[in-house]
C-alpha cells in the first residue's frame, strides 16, 4: 500500500507467512516483519522485485501482475527501469485490461498474453491468433479456461510447432 512491489503469488500473506492480510493493503515494514520456516528449518521474508532483481541480475523473469487495485503498475515500471531490467522482464497478466494499461504506459520490454487471448491463440484458427497476439512476444497457458482443459493441446502445440504458429 506504500508502493513497494512485493514478490509474491497469492493477493494474501496466509498461504505462506501465516497472516491473513492483503499485501496491497498492509505496509512494507509489516511485510518484511513476516516470516516463513521451511521444513529444512530455514527461515525467509517476503521479497521485494527490487531484491529479486539485484539478487539475480542476468536472470530473465516473468511477472505475472495480478493486482489491479490500488494500481500499482507506475511503481513496477520504477523498480524495473530503475534496475534497466526491461530487456529481461516479462510482464504479463490474466488481464486484457492490466495488459491494456501496461501497453498504453509504454513499457518497452516483453509483453505476454491474456488469459482469453491466450485461449482464443491455443483454441482458435491460426489467423485469429495472429489478431490477438496484441504484439505479444511470449504465451503464458492458463491450464484450464471456460471448462475447457487445455494441457491436451498445449501438448501437441509442444509437440508440433505448426500448430503453435511463430511467436
Amino acid at each position: 500500500c506504500d508502493g513497494h512491489v512485493i514478490v509474491s503469488h497469492h493477493e494474501l500473506g496466509q498461504r505462506v507467512y501465516g497472516v491473513p492480510q492483503a499485501i496491497s493493503q498492509t505496509h512494507y515494514a509489516t511485510i518484511k516483519r513476516w516470516r516463513c520456516k521451511r521444513d529444512n528449518g530455514q527461515t525467509y521474508e517476503p521479497a521485494t522485485l527490487a531484491e529479486v532483481l539485484e539478487a539475480f541480475p542476468r536472470v530473465p523473469l516473468n511477472v505475472d501482475v495480478k493486482q489491479e487495485l490500488p494500481n500499482m503498475l507506475l511503481s513496477l515500471f520504477d523498480v524495473i527501469m530503475g534496475h534497466a531490467a526491461e530487456d529481461r522482464v516479462l510482464l504479463t497478466s490474466f488481464s486484457s485490461r492490466t495488459l491494456a494499461k501496461i501497453r498504453q504506459l509504454g513499457y518497452r520490454g516483453p509483453i505476454g498474453m491474456s488469459q482469453c487471448d491466450a485461449a482464443l491463440f491455443v483454441l482458435g484458427p491460426r489467423w485469429l491468433g495472429r489478431i490477438v497476439r496484441h504484439g505479444a512476444s511470449r504465451l503464458q497457458i492458463p491450464t484450464r479456461y471456460a471448462g475447457l482443459d487445455l494441457t491436451t493441446r498445449l501438448t501437441i502445440a509442444v509437440a508440433d510447432p505448426y500448430l503453435l504458429g511463430d511467436l
